[in-house]
């Protein structure tokens, strides 16, 4: 028996390799994996736990998964340094090793860290939140999940989307869910010049009040929007009780407004232009080509 823990000892003591000035041995590197995988398995539990206990006195679940979501981040990373103290791995050590990689990796590593980085201050600062529908640049749909790196949207066709979280800091993002005011959406359409703007804007709004999904409050208003080219142009606007149905809503009035105008013989123009052409006195065939 004494053999045996002489030799299992030097092998657990046995030096695999050397980081920094610390010598890395079996015993070590399989305390660190033991620690990273029992650090996995409790911020799993305490992610649960926080996030159940914030939902009993949190009426807003999106909110309270956040929450847990940025405390097992902060855990991970202070449990992450624990490890590495009890299993006598040096931390000097690991940043000796990412700075002999040089500049390199540094800069392959930017837009990583930049995007972790506005990940923790999306977390913590909450402007959007899962089930929040949202518009970042050209991005239209439901807020999924708000990971680490990126964050999961539902587009309306049912596409899923990633956009990486430093574009959500960045760019201008359209949060349609989280005002208590519901918003207005337009709807731009052209009549031709010929046509009455009282009859059209009266029109316009029987069309828009038909709708039972259009809001009573606020009301359904007409603008005269410009004197255009080629037709009087106006804009709809409307409250709309979910933002994803403002698509189908919209298409839905284009139809009725088609049919209301031509039943009331209004004229929805087509650009046009007028072509001059301007006669020459000499013959065709005495023409240079």
């Amino acid at each position: 028996m004494a053999e045996f823990w002489t030799t299992f000892r030097e092998f657990a003591e046995f030096s695999l390799f050397r980081l920094g000035e610390q010598d890395i041995t079996p015993l070590r590197l399989l305390v660190f994996l033991v620690g990273i995988v029992v650090l996995r398995i409790a911020t799993k539990l305490i992610r649960r736990f926080v996030e159940g206990s914030l939902t009993r006195f949190e009426s807003d679940r999106a909110s309270a998964r956040s929450a847990a979501r940025l405390a097992e981040i902060i855990l991970s990373l202070v449990g992450f340094i624990v490890i590495l103290q009890v299993a006598g791995v040096p931390i000097t050590g690991f940043v000796a090793v990412f700075a002999a990689l040089g500049i390199g990796i540094g800069l392959g590593l930017q837009g990583l860290v930049n995007n972790i980085v506005s990940g923790v201050i999306v977390l913590m600062e909450r402007p959007i939140r899962p089930g929040d529908f949202i518009e970042v640049g050209d991005v239209m749909g439901t807020v999924l999940d708000i990971g680490l790196r990126a964050t999961r949207i539902r587009h309306n066709d049912g596409r899923e989307i990633i956009v990486p979280n430093s574009q959500i800091l960045e760019q201008n993002v359209i949060n349609w869910t989280s005002t208590e005011a519901q918003p207005l959406v337009g709807l731009e359409f052209g009549v031709h010049y010929n046509s009455n703007p009282e009859q059209v804007r009266d029109i316009a709004l029987a069309v828009a009040k038909a709708d039972a999904r259009v809001l009573k409050k606020p009301e359904p208003l007409v603008r005269f929007a410009n004197f255009g080219d080629s037709s009087l142009d106006f804009r709809l606007f409307i409250g709309v009780t979910s933002p994803t149905e403002r698509f189908g809503i919209l298409s839905d009035l284009r139809f009725a407004l088609f049919k209301a105008f031509k039943a009331a013989d209004i004229e929805i123009p087509y650009p046009q232009r007028d072509l001059h052409v301007r006669s020459s006195s000499v013959p065709f065939t005495d023409r240079q080509t």
